[in-house]
């Protein structure tokens, strides 16, 4: 078991170093794009016809991988002090309830998120400027919602393990 849990912990630390590396060149390239846009729709008053669809197509590899860094990096908000209030038989079973729940909610978004993304709709459509396949933004749901399952479930097995020090 600790054999498969090692591996599930550099599988994360890769998953956690690829939605960084995503999330940071998400932002950058849509912050250029958006600074562009305005320079030529305001200044050079020839509009960039792509540049909007593209700085909303990078919202979402910012707001999917973005959550995936918050999560693994402990920003997402949590209640805590009602938590480390309780026992610590107590405090183990209440987070590993809270991680059922979440390890739940992300089961239903990567299966429905699947669903949507392999759907005749999704699959035939593309973006009407850059005209690319709307799957790869599509795909992106599932994909994060797979990288923060492996997350919260080492999580989950560190809290039993050690009782509730390592919370997720």
């Amino acid at each position: 078991m600790t054999r498969f849990i090692n591996t599930l912990r550099k599988i994360d630390d890769f998953f956690g170093w690829l939605s960084k590396a995503i999330t940071a060149a998400a932002i950058a390239i849509q912050t250029i794009i958006m600074f562009l846009g305005v320079i030529f729709r305001y200044f050079l008053k020839s509009p960039l016809t792509w540049s909007d669809e593209t700085a909303t197509l990078l919202m979402v590899f910012i707001t999917f991988f973005g959550c995936h860094v918050a999560l693994k990096e402990k920003m997402l908000a949590r209640i805590e002090f009602v938590v480390e209030s309780f026992p610590a038989l107590l405090r183990t079973i209440v987070i590993f309830l809270s991680n059922l729940l979440v390890l739940t909610l992300l089961a239903a978004i990567a299966y429905f998120g699947l669903v949507l993304g392999l759907s005749p709709v999704i699959l035939n459509q593309n973006t009407p400027a850059l005209e690319l396949p709307m799957i790869w933004f599509y795909g992106i749901i599932p994909l994060t919602a797979l990288f923060m399952i492996v997350h919260v479930l080492i999580k989950t097995y560190e809290s039993l393990r050690r009782g509730a020090e390592s919370q997720c």
